[in-house]
């Protein structure tokens, strides 16, 4: 029977670690709190929750003999949302005294840590609903920095632009109606979006040429007194609408979930790859949905006594009518994992996507995913490998009374169309395989990725809402990768790094559909190189940084800056200094330089300077510079209407804990270095350490406030 069920298990589902949290009572009335992740097979593991600005801030938890800890203090009356992130894999503490949704598909754990540390602690979920609001309430004015003379050169000046109030507000009800039957419903009560200047700001009250101010706040405080929500809400551009519903039944043998609309699908990952994306809605056209039957603790915990602890199962079966996204196309995504022996997990997926009508589901069967991982540890050896292979069909349209079959054309993908018979089934593959040494002296991973000219995975993002998701699991299409990451620490204060990889074509007698990312030489060669290194000057003040630099070996293909074309290029670079002080005024400093010379045919590199201080009063101050440089045979900036040059500065306090209620004031001058409004505005918005949003490409494509000043004050909650 043991063996019977060791074999099974090799097609099923995985693992449950050990986890908790502890707290007690300082006696200066703080709470300290102790979490603990119970699997010391993990490389490094992170503690991320509201009280780190989630992955941002993660905590790197400390290795012990029986798993990893860390150790915070809190105010009293805290209670925490978090989850564990485990080499890279998101992890909610099973153990945890409750939880609530994360609004991705999965849960958060949470803990009230007055109760905790009163032994009032429970280790089940608690029946009854809790009330969650994610709001954001915010005035801008934008102006002119540089407007066109009668020459045709730009000249500097701040004139009016636009005036307007915006707000975002999302209300969150998620718990258990009773025991062991759980919903979650979110409301977007208002979702105020920006005009059609894209992130420039809001114009509701003021809009030069366009909206008197006058005639902009009489209709604010008219509707204000009569219908604020349909105001807030967009003058019925959004209205108020059902954002997510999911509920289900938890029984412990199976666990069901049900979704619609904007419901996230429970997200998966096969090892190395998201196969199930965090972003995927159930059907964000107000159709479609989803099930979700799940495997529970009860028949985990029996297969593990049934094979002495030696197997931990788990199965998945999702039909769905979200193959698409937007809730259209009917499909389905099952996946059967297993982890035997502690040390060796099968993971085993299969997606369909099917018909578009009810009576039809299965006349066409559009595409067929066949996704299989594995990660073995031997030692200090880690192997991690997944393998896709896609079976396309047919799509049969009608044309003039005639019936023809055409190639697919998969949903939210950056295949397109597809041919459902080649010669060459590897262009259909992906894979990606890859081993990692780790003492206490060096981690270094090697591996080796490919992916076909129109190999696809559903359910994962590619080009809506600016995700390039696909792309990051499997890489561009019909093309290969040698790629390494070794980090050696010669002392505790010293860490030195370098991440170099080789692209080439996969299949050299073939183009792929994907135009911006297909190399014109079949024989190119691309390498990239990234040195890092960081030091550890004390207990409270550190420097990091890195570099990027390229070469493309074939003249078809060379990076193209203003009209220059090069083989060798410096991508970009970052530096980080960060400091923590005690008993002193600064508690916390961070200085951030960046340098974005990209690799795109672009106009323009930047240059910026940032710094944060946090204050011990608890007030955040923060400033940043941002220094445009245009490449060759680029127009100077007085006849582009791009500023050569601008700044930022902003401030924001939490002026109340008990609705986590932030403060923010910034003033921007041609550089905006901020998160979208809404989305942790208050953060500056990073790759690494270069701004995520200062492209200006070839095309005269820009990003908000490249020739504009705004001034923005809000408010934002998040309780």
């Amino acid at each position: 029977m043991k063996k019977l069920f060791a074999f099974i298990s090799v097609l099923l589902v995985a693992s449950m670690v050990f986890a908790d949290v502890t707290a007690k009572k300082l006696p200066d009335g703080k709470i300290e709190a102790t979490f603990f992740y119970g699997n010391p097979r993990a490389t490094e593991v992170l503690l991320a929750g509201d009280f780190t600005n989630w992955q941002n801030g993660a905590l790197p938890m400390e290795k012990g003999e029986k798993g990893f800890s860390l150790t915070k203090v809190f105010d009293a009356g805290t209670t925490v949302k978090y989850k564990f992130i485990s080499d890279g894999n998101w992890t909610t503490d099973l153990k945890a005294p409750d939880f609530v949704d994360d609004g991705f598909g999965g849960k958060n754990s949470m803990a009230e840590l007055d109760a905790i540390a009163g032994g009032d602690a429970s280790a089940a979920p608690k029946a009854g609903l809790k009330f969650q609001t994610w709001s954001n309430l915010g005035l801008q004015a934008t102006f002119d920095a540089c407007d066109a003379g009668d020459d045709g050169k730009y000249d500097n000046a701040l004139k009016p632009a636009a005036v307007g109030l915006g707000a975002k507000s999302y209300w969150k009800f998620g718990g258990s109606i009773v025991p062991n039957v759980p919903v979650y419903v979110e409301v977007a009560l208002a979702e105020l979006e920006p005009d059609n200047e894209g992130n420039v700001g809001y114009s509701n009250l003021y809009k030069r040429n366009e909206r008197d101010l006058g005639d902009g706040m009489k209709n604010f405080l008219t509707d204000l007194m009569f219908d604020p929500i349909y105001w807030f809400g967009g003058q019925g551009s959004a209205k108020t609408y059902l954002g997510h519903f999911k509920t289900g039944v938890e029984t412990g043998w199976v666990d069901w979930t049900t979704g619609y609309k904007y419901a996230k699908l429970p997200r998966h990952k096969n090892v190395n790859w998201d196969t199930v994306d965090q972003e995927w809605e159930a059907g964000y056209l107000e159709v479609g949905g989803y099930n979700h039957f799940a495997t529970g603790t009860m028949f985990n915990e029996w297969v593990k006594g049934l094979t002495d602890g030696n197997v931990d199962l788990n199965v998945v079966f999702a039909p769905n009518r979200s193959a698409d996204r937007a809730g259209n196309r009917y499909g389905v995504f099952s996946y059967a994992n297993a982890t035997l022996f502690g040390n060796h997990y099968i993971d085993v997926q299969y997606n369909g996507a099917y018909g578009t009508e009810f009576d039809k589901v299965l006349d066409e069967i559009y595409e067929n995913d066949l996704i299989f991982g594995y990660k073995g540890t031997f030692g200090p050896l880690t192997f991690k490998g997944n393998y896709l292979l896609n079976l396309y069909g047919s799509q049969e349209v009608t044309v003039g009374g005639t019936k023809y079959k055409s190639f697919f054309n998969p949903a939210s993908s950056d295949v397109g169309a597809v041919n459902d018979d080649v010669d060459d089934k590897q262009d259909n593959m992906a894979a990606n395989v890859n081993i990692t040494f780790s003492n206490d002296f060096i981690t270094a991973m090697v591996g080796y990725r490919f992916r076909g000219a129109q190999a696809n995975m559903m359910y994962v993002e590619q080009g809506a809402d600016d995700h390039d998701h696909l792309q990051d699991n499997l890489g561009y299409l019909n093309r290969q990768r040698f790629f390494a990451d070794i980090n050696v620490t010669p002392t505790d204060a010293l860490s030195i790094g370098v991440v170099p990889y080789l692209e080439t074509k996969f299949n050299k007698d073939v183009d792929s559909n994907d135009a911006a990312h297909n190399f014109k030489n079949k024989d190119t060669m691309l390498l990239v190189v990234r040195p890092k290194v960081g030091f550890k000057i004390s207990d409270n003040m550190a420097i990091d940084g890195y570099g990027e630099v390229s070469y493309i070996s074939e003249d078809e293909d060379k990076f193209v800056r203003g009209s220059d074309k090069e083989n060798f290029v410096f991508n970009e670079a970052g530096l980080k200094f960060a400091a923590t002080f005690e008993d002193s005024p600064l508690a916390k400093l961070d200085v951030i330089y960046g340098y974005d010379g990209n690799t795109d045919e672009v106009k323009y590199a930047m240059h910026s300077l940032l710094a944060e201080a946090g204050l011990s009063n608890g007030w955040n101050l923060q400033a940043g510079v941002g220094i445009r440089t245009h490449y060759a045979d680029v127009d100077d900036f007085d006849k582009t209407g791009v500023l050569p040059a601008g700044f930022a500065l902003g401030t924001s306090k939490q002026i109340c804990k008990k609705y986590s209620t932030t403060f923010i004031a910034q003033f921007l001058y041609g550089f905006n270095p901020y998160n979208d409004f809404g989305d942790k505005w208050c953060n500056f918005k990073l790759d690494d350490y270069i701004i995520d949003r200062d492209i200006i490409t070839g095309e005269g494509k820009v990003s908000s406030l490249y020739n504009k000043a705004a001034v923005r004050v809000g408010l934002s909650f998040d309780f």
